[in-house]
């Protein structure tokens, strides 16, 4: 009876005698003792699982007759108190008096993996399984639809697939064990990652095997050859240091793609062990800069645009003769050139503050400055924008007041600068 009846989860080796369910009027043995009671049961009172269908043996609980009916088929059986007849995948129902049970039958021998031929295809996207022979678990439930029939159900079916590919871990593609748990509607037809190396397969079936046949049911397949390929992109642009603080939008660090130019960029594909060819594609503005063929390459952005913001698209493909990977992409953002000189800078007043004389830049292709003293003679040069002068003549510090520098310097943008002027030296003289 539907309303008061209660439930013990089962997954029991026995091995002869018979054993009473969870049931009232109902109970059940195999000839050889085994099988499954499937927890949590959908559609029926209760499912369970032989090692074959033609070993079960079902009885009612107290010895006295009942009505049994198979509800796939609608056949009756009538004043039996034992009830042999049973086949995979049917659904049927006691009845003593008032009181009735129902039960899903399922013969484990028609759904073995073991002795199933399987193929195994790998593609770019994906792995395919295809096992010839091996029919999904369905079976008629005790419920009916809006037709009046009963309704049909399947259970999944419960396998651990295992084997050993390649997998990208931190800083390489290293060897490493899948287990996936599956369960499946169709196990006959299925579907996982793509397959990154050569492997070799190991499929088990995992709910019913171990109970009922005392073993794990499993098969194994060939060695199958991956074709498809895998990348893990990675650019590392060259820093300039952080202590400099004078050019704008300096780069400090080697994960940015923007910035003040020339950005030297190292961009590695880190492909898996089925990559034949690898094209690297750089365009500035959508016009093509360069093609690359290597697997890594380095390249300097230092074309920037004057009228603003220049941006490079960095693509890469890697592929074989079956399969290619276009996932990657990255865009670099040059800043446009700029040049600023200061009017004055204090070296021993305020130490790690304004102690040279630098200028604020950004995006410089060249650079050289000249300074002199207010007789005209140099006292100082350099062609570093990032460097400066720092208030001392061969090795001695110069007289406070004003020097006049010229500074010659060209943006990566094209734009040239010339600048003439008077910077202030000033010191705390004690």
């Amino acid at each position: 009876m539907r309303g008061h009846r209660f439930h013990i989860l089962m997954c029991l080796l026995l091995w002869g005698g018979v054993a009473l369910t969870a049931a009232n009027i109902l109970r059940v043995s195999s000839f050889d003792g085994r099988y499954y009671t499937v927890p949590d049961p959908q559609g029926a009172d209760h499912i369970y699982a032989f090692s074959s269908a033609l070993q079960a043996n079902f009885e009612t609980a107290n010895g006295q007759n009942a009505n049994w009916t198979d509800l796939t088929t609608g056949q009756v059986y009538s004043n039996m108190n034992t009830f042999i007849n049973v086949e995979d995948g049917h659904c049927y129902k006691v009845e003593q008096g008032a009181e009735q049970e129902t039960f899903v039958v399922i013969d484990y021998s028609l759904h073995r993996l073991s002795g199933k031929d399987v193929r195994v295809v790998p593609d770019c996207e994906e792995t395919n399984f295809t096992i010839e022979g091996l029919s999904p678990i369905r079976y008629t439930s005790d419920s009916l639809n809006m037709a009046g029939t009963y309704v049909q159900m399947t259970l999944p079916y419960q396998m651990v697939l295992t084997y050993d590919d390649k997998k990208w871990q931190e800083t390489d593609w290293l060897n490493y064990s899948y287990k996936d748990s599956l369960a499946l509607s169709d196990p006959s037809h299925f579907s996982i990652r793509p397959l990154m190396d050569d492997a070799r397969f190991t499929l088990t079936e995992v709910q019913f095997s171990e109970v009922l046949l005392g073993t794990a049911d499993k098969i194994e397949t060939p060695v199958v050859e991956a074709v498809a390929v895998g990348l893990f992109p990675v650019h590392t642009t060259t820093t300039r240091g952080e202590a400099i603080e004078n050019e704008n939008m300096r780069p400090i660090s080697d994960s940015v793609l923007s910035g003040s130019a020339p950005l030297d960029i190292y961009f590695q594909a880190h492909p898996s062990p089925k990559a034949e060819y690898f094209v690297w594609t750089i365009k500035r503005e959508n016009e093509l800069r360069t093609t690359r063929t290597e697997a890594n390459i380095r390249y300097i952005f230092d074309d920037a645009n004057s009228a603003g913001t220049t941006q490079y698209q960095v693509s890469l493909i890697v592929g074989n003769a079956h399969c290619a990977d276009s996932s990657y992409s990255a865009t670099v953002t040059l800043h446009t050139s700029m040049l600023l000189v200061p009017n004055v800078f204090t070296p021993d007043c305020s130490p790690g503050q304004n102690d040279e004389f630098r200028v604020v830049y950004r995006s410089l292709a060249s650079f050289r400055c000249w300074v002199f003293n207010r007789w005209g003679h140099q006292v100082f040069t350099w062609n570093d924008p990032a460097k400066g002068w720092n208030g001392r003549i061969n090795g001695r510090k110069a007289p406070v007041g004003a020097y006049y520098y010229i500074i010659e310097a060209t943006g990566t943008d094209g734009v040239k600068y010339k600048r003439k002027g008077a910077v202030n030296l000033i010191r705390n003289e004690k």
